[in-house]
């Protein structure tokens, strides 16, 4: 994460001082420019006063309002009002009026010290990636669902999640983690399916129709009354907090995520797509669909077996490796391998000048790419670190989201 300014939004309109509901409604392009007019570390500071409409974050930009009783987005009805960009954060807002008020994007994000009210579908949806949801109140209706968390392992901290046909709905295969919690009034507070996992610690259910459908809750969780005044929710937290707290569980998250090695082969044109994934049930899609998939096997490391994979084309026509093995339900890192040979001459070619150059696209948050041996590398995007020594040089890259892969390299010189 970058070092940040801030961008003040400043409107005659708006009272700082006034509640939301006593302001005139300005709409949501307002602060939308000032969100498309920063950078990566930027903050944008919005006053107290009611906007409608939809908010787009972009990646790396914090957002900030003047807090979830003076600051309130209606998305009048939007299916989405809140759409996150990498690494971008939310802090003190009251969203409402959506059937999807956040949405994670497959990101990783940060919401913070918000209010999320008057949703048809979900207060948070994240289908995939990671992030920090603390300090905030979902209210629900009796008929919805609070947090939607599909293939994702966020940080779900002192939050009071009240008043829903579901609370929060877990889908497998990452492992969310649920802490000091209150689950409040809500039909089932935790629900989901049979390979659904997750850490529950020291949360607080009061008056849930059942706390957990995953089963017993562990040792440490409370079902009880809670009294009025005895959950007390963070606020007024730093930003510069906020961004420690989310570099800190970033790096936690994303290694629980499935890995993707790129491995170049010695001629331009072919390389190994070899994805190593800690559950044994996945599918692993070629980003270009004029990829060939010239070979592919998968195996379990531990037991030293072969598993179940076949080839199939998407509709999409993207071509694709399911591994089914449905027995197999240990969890365990870069425990499941499925090796690929990929054919595809634009995502790794030779330029007239020597250089060799390797682009791909990809979701998986853990990039390795192995470089032939007699190069060495010039560039790489993302970010990446550069592992020397041996025969062969590698790079490891993380980011959670879609990545656009980048490695230019050189034939490397005797000294």
């Amino acid at each position: 994460m970058h070092a940040f300014s801030r961008l003040f939004l400043c409107l005659v309109l708006i009272g700082s001082a006034a509640r939301a509901e006593e302001n005139p409604s300005q709409p949501a392009s307002v602060i939308q420019t000032l969100i498309d007019a920063a950078s990566p570390g930027d903050e944008v500071l919005v006053p107290a006063g009611r906007f409608t409409g939809v908010l787009t974050l972009k990646d790396g930009v914090i957002v900030r309002g003047a807090g979830d009783a003076l600051t309130v987005l209606d998305g009048e009805g939007a299916a989405e009002v809140v759409a996150f960009g990498k690494e971008s954060a939310l802090i003190g807002f009251t969203i409402r009026n959506g059937a999807v008020l956040v949405s994670g994007k497959g990101y990783f994000i940060g919401l913070f010290e918000c209010t999320l009210e008057d949703y048809r579908g979900f207060g948070i949806q994240l289908n995939g990636g990671s992030g920090v949801i603390a300090h905030n109140i979902l209210r629900g209706n009796r008929h919805n669902t609070g947090l939607l968390c599909a293939a994702a392992n966020p940080l779900i901290v002192n939050n009071l999640i009240e008043d829903h046909h579901i609370g929060v709905q877990l889908l497998p295969h990452l492992i969310p983690s649920l802490v000091g919690n209150l689950f409040r009034s809500n039909h089932i507070a935790i629900a989901g399916t049979a390979e659904a996992q997750a850490i529950i610690e020291r949360n607080l259910f009061d008056g849930n129709g059942t706390a957990s459908a995953l089963g017993e809750l562990p040792p440490g969780n409370e079902v009880r009354a809670v009294a009025a005044d005895e959950f007390v929710l963070q606020r007024g937290v730093s930003t510069e907090a906020y961004r420690a707290l989310m570099m800190e569980v970033y790096h936690a998250a994303v290694k629980d995520h499935p890995i993707i090695v790129y491995d170049l082969h010695p001629a331009p044109g072919s390389f190994d797509a070899i994805g190593l994934f800690p559950w044994a049930n996945f599918t692993l899609s070629a980003s270009a669909i004029d990829t060939r998939i010239e070979h592919h096997e998968a195996y379990d490391v531990v037991a030293d077996r072969r598993l179940n994979s076949e080839y199939f084309v998407q509709g999409d026509n993207r071509p694709s490796v399911r591994v089914h093995n449905p027995e197999l339900i240990e969890k365990m890192r870069e425990r499941y391998v499925l090796e690929n040979i990929y054919i595809h001459a634009p995502s790794y070619f030779e330029e007239p000048d020597g250089r060799r150059i390797f682009r791909r696209m990809t979701n998986v948050s853990q990039i390795e790419v192995v470089i032939p041996a007699g190069y060495r590398v010039v560039s790489a995007t993302p970010a990446a670190v550069v592992h020397a020594g041996g025969d062969r040089t590698y790079l490891t890259m993380e980011d959670i989201g879609v990545t656009h892969v980048e490695v230019i390299m050189e034939r490397a010189t005797l000294r």
